[in-house]
């Protein structure tokens, strides 16, 4: 499952979400509990994650909260670190290098 797939997934969970309060939801009709939770002024930020199961099957989940204190929050970053460096929130930074070119071309063979 690619990173476009998964943020599919997110969108196509958080309309199916927002569908139930207006009855276009066909697994749960009346129900409204997550679309009055999308609409409460008191949540003003969402959180998502996503997690791959050893089967490849993709987790999401959505928190609504109120107000988010930034500064709190840990800075990752893998920004000028090594592979295998802590990334600042308890991960390690995984290395990505493009080849080298070649110095020289070899003539095709005909």
């Amino acid at each position: 499952v690619t990173f476009d797939a998964v943020v599919k997934y997110l969108d196509h969970c958080l309309q199916g979400m927002w569908d139930e309060g207006i009855g276009l939801h066909p697994y749960t009709p009346g129900m409204k509990g997550h679309w009055e939770t999308m609409r409460s002024p008191e949540h003003s930020a969402v959180s998502c994650g996503f997690a791959w199961t050893a089967s490849g099957a993709v987790w999401l989940s959505q928190d609504f909260s109120g107000a988010v204190d930034e500064s709190a929050a840990p800075q990752c970053s893998c920004a000028g670190k090594a592979a295998g460096d802590d990334d600042g929130c308890g991960g390690a930074c995984a290395g990505c290098a493009e080849a080298a070119p070649p110095t020289t071309f070899a003539a095709a063979a005909a």
